[in-house]
């Protein structure tokens, strides 16, 4: 899990699980409230959140839930 500011200062928990490859699509880019996620292409080790960028294992799909920390609500 990472934990990322966004530009309203909101701390946001980012999770990441390792899925297989066939259950997701090859890139995920998506916003939430003025988080940017992007997930590179098949191959690639490396995701982005706000510029942020962080290394993943190679050989796995992720799939991403955000949340704001200390938040009930569910978004998007």
């Amino acid at each position: 899990m990472f934990q990322v500011k966004t530009s309203l200062k909101q701390v946001v928990n980012i999770h990441i699980w390792q899925i297989k490859r066939e259950s997701l699509a090859d890139s995920v880019k998506f916003k939430f409230n003025s988080l940017l996620v992007q997930g590179a292409r098949r191959g690639s080790k490396i995701i982005t959140v706000n510029k942020r960028k962080f290394k993943l294992k190679s050989g796995f799909r992720y799939f991403l839930c955000v949340h704001l920390k200390g938040s009930e609500e569910k978004s998007g």
